[in-house]
């Protein structure tokens, strides 16, 4: 049954028209590294896009082969729902993952032709960090999850599988957890406020042609509900977009739509990721959040790239692993910069390469090269960003 479902690579190339040739030739060149490939399921992926691509459009056979690589896809172990597992929301999750998983896999493959791009060592694993990430697999099941969570859910949870559930005892529950999750929710954003208020990096100017707008007063206006809200945006655009006094309305419509474009622009390429990797730098998110960006930073193939050719250990993702809280035992704190400078030039790496580097070196590949990465990582978890 396998067999059929792997069927034999064709010796010529495909047509280069064909939709399918673009990433026929990506995955050609990973079912055919020399050495073997780091992940041997890239052949059999290939395998799939091969006899795809060697298929006219919309032919009988065509669909055939569509079909035999969704059953391939759908076989790969995502895991989007294992933080889910064992716990009292798992039978309603494990029903709707099935949907959800569906429909996104038959989204991956009509996109996948023309806007999957893998950039690691491995196809597959690439495609899998793909769907859970670009194609939002592991959030849309987060947000099926804290859509149920926050009622009553008419599923009996896994607990009390075996009895009739107790729905007042339930509600209860659901309640106190509430509960807790806003006290926490409370003291995190107190702390928050607080290192706003007294740390100079606040005050750094958001745009350098509008010194009235800096960090702080953007994060004070936009804050709502424990993150960086947009209800209020419109009232900076209007507060700060410079309108002549002899402006018709309609000029005044252009000057504030032009302006709110730029202010929208800056939020997201810039202001979002620094905020947010600050955020990081002193743990202030709640452990959902935590989890799911540790995750998506240890996920990320775009952040094991050296940043600097000569500085082939430090990594977006280095960086983050040494500064971070979140990726820390627990008491126990991140490095130093210093203290990461000593381990570069440890055994565990080479001395020589990193003998001439020195703090504000360091800081400075932290702060203009690996944080802007990290926190646009953070900035797509929490949807500040496409």
């Amino acid at each position: 049954m396998t067999a059929t479902l792997i069927p034999k690579a064709s010796s010529m190339p495909p047509d280069p028209n064909h939709p399918w040739y673009r990433i026929w030739q990506i995955a050609y060149d990973y079912a055919h590294k020399k050495p073997q490939p780091d992940d041997l399921r890239d052949r059999q992926f290939f395998k799939h896009i091969d006899a795809i691509a060697h298929q006219p459009i919309a032919s009988p056979r065509y669909k055939r082969e569509i079909g035999h690589l969704y059953l391939f896809i759908r076989k790969l172990p995502y895991n989007a729902d294992k933080h889910f597992r064992g716990g009292r929301f798992e039978n309603p999750i494990r029903d709707e993952y099935e949907n959800i998983l569906d429909s996104v896999l038959a989204k991956a493959i009509r996109l996948m032709p023309s806007e999957f791009n893998p950039t690691g060592k491995s196809f597959t694993g690439c495609f899998i960090n793909w769907v859970n990430r670009r194609l939002r697999l592991e959030y849309e099941l987060l947000d099926f999850y804290k859509k149920i969570s926050l009622d009553i859910p008419n599923e009996v949870s896994s607990a009390d599988s075996d009895s009739k559930p107790n729905l007042s005892d339930l509600n209860q529950r659901i309640e106190s957890d509430q509960e807790k999750l806003k006290k926490q929710e409370a003291k995190l954003l107190a702390a928050f406020e607080k290192d706003v208020l007294e740390n100079d990096f606040w005050v750094i100017n958001y745009i350098k042609d509008e010194p009235k707008l800096t960090y702080r007063l953007l994060t004070m206006r936009l804050k709502h509900d424990f993150c960086l809200g947009r209800e209020k945006f419109q009232a900076i655009v209007n507060e700060f977009c410079p309108i002549a006094e002899d402006a018709t309305p309609e000029e005044i419509t252009e000057a504030r739509k032009y302006y709110y474009s730029k202010i929208d622009a800056e939020l997201r390429r810039h202001v979002y990721p620094k905020i947010l990797t600050r955020r990081l730098i002193k743990n202030l998110f709640t452990p959902l959040q935590i989890e799911q960006i540790r995750e998506a930073i240890a996920n990320s193939e775009s952040l094991d790239i050296p940043v600097y050719k000569n500085y082939p250990a430090i990594t977006p993702k280095f960086m983050a692993e040494k500064l971070l809280p979140m990726f820390q035992p627990l008491n126990q704190k991140p490095l130093t910069i210093a203290e990461i400078i000593n381990l570069l030039r440890s055994p565990k790496y080479d001395y020589l390469t990193y003998k001439k580097l020195d703090e504000p070196k360091l800081q400075q590949i932290w702060d203009k090269k690996c944080a802007p990465k990290i926190g646009k990582i953070a900035a797509q978890v929490l949807t500040y960003s496409p």
